[in-house]
């Protein structure tokens, strides 16, 4: 079983979401994962240049996947006759719609790699590097940022009411410093205007910080007590709902944009994972009360894992033929297919 992430960003939630999920179907086969990227590549081949040929000596001293999941992972099939059983190269969003039932909003739900023990973990390491912190803890998950919202005017109307505590700001790899510079400052010059600058405490780590050093995206998701994302991410929106914790999301969008993604995501927030800061009421506390935890990352998983067995089955007695119709957006090769 292949993680392939090729060239593209490990810390993207794409990226983390595909190597959970191989991880998960290879402990349901009982197999091995592999993470394989160009860094890893490079590192494990240094004096072979060819990246085709990098794939093929990964090969020789691993063996060949049956199973390879990653978006990039059809570079794997051009550069290579890898010929793995199952090749899942389609995005995480793409994978949870064609595999869940739409009615329940599972289907929006994509696959991640948390699971408790890691939530647990980074939790603790979070509680550790922030002792004393003043509560409650609203996380303010970054994905997109735009000049013509004001987003600080949002966040203050919203998540400054109440008798205090810490806005806590997780910029993402899509989120730009400028626009996050300059939304930290507003809204700082807004506590000092209203007056609220000891009853709430403002913490922004920069990006490079986020990237290099402490990572707080994790330990945020199992430790806040309010969780808000401002932006448009199903990977961050799958993350942040797991622990049953409601998402508040604002999107600095059109009208018109913002309805598409409210019609979207309805029947989520009609479950109550969902709620949208625009709809908050002045002075109206965030709502924090927990649902029962939500994650299809496992049901995906093991779906993936009977088809491939019921596939690999056929495939041992008849190696020509197709293993089965797939409903599941995965694409099935036939042995030396192109």
């Amino acid at each position: 079983m292949w993680a392939y992430i090729g060239g593209d960003d490990p810390m993207r939630g794409e990226s983390r979401g595909a190597t959970g999920l191989a991880q998960r179907v290879a402990e349901k086969l009982n197999g091995r994962m592999l993470y394989v990227d160009e860094d890893m590549l490079n590192t494990s081949f240094p004096n072979t240049k060819s990246m085709a040929k990098k794939l093929e000596k990964l090969m020789e001293r691993n063996g060949r996947p049956d199973i390879v999941i990653g978006h990039t992972a059809q570079q794997l099939a051009h550069k290579t006759d890898a010929d793995p059983t199952f090749l899942i190269d389609t995005i995480l969003p793409h994978i949870a719609k064609d595999m869940l039932p739409p009615t329940t909003g599972l289907n929006l739900i994509v696959p991640h790699h948390l699971t408790p023990d890691i939530l647990a973990k980074n939790g603790q390491e979070f509680s550790a590097h922030h002792c004393n912190m003043a509560r409650p803890l609203t996380a303010i998950f970054l994905a997109d940022l735009a000049n013509t919202d004001d987003t600080a005017g949002v966040i203050a109307d919203t998540c400054l009411n109440g008798d205090g505590g810490t806005l806590y700001f997780c910029p993402s790899t899509r989120t730009n410093q400028m626009l996050y510079s300059r939304t930290t400052h507003d809204l700082d010059k807004i506590l000092k205007r209203r007056g609220l600058t000891a009853l709430f405490n403002v913490l922004a780590p920069p990006l490079d910080e986020v990237k290099n050093g402490f990572n707080p995206y994790i330990g945020l998701i199992d430790q806040a007590d309010h969780a808000v994302l401002i932006g448009e991410s199903q990977s961050i929106m799958s993350e942040a709902i797991v622990n049953g914790r409601p998402l508040h999301i604002h999107w600095p969008d059109s009208p018109a944009m913002i309805g598409a993604f409210e019609h979207h995501y309805q029947p989520l927030a009609d479950a109550g994972y969902i709620r949208y800061l625009h709809h908050q009421k002045p002075n109206q506390t965030l709502n924090c009360t927990r649902l029962p935890p939500i994650d299809t990352s496992d049901i995906i998983a093991t779906k993936i894992a009977n088809d491939f067995d019921r596939s690999a089955r056929v495939r041992t007695l008849r190696p020509g033929m197709m293993a089965l119709q797939n409903p599941c957006c995965i694409k099935i090769k036939e042995p030396g297919a192109c």
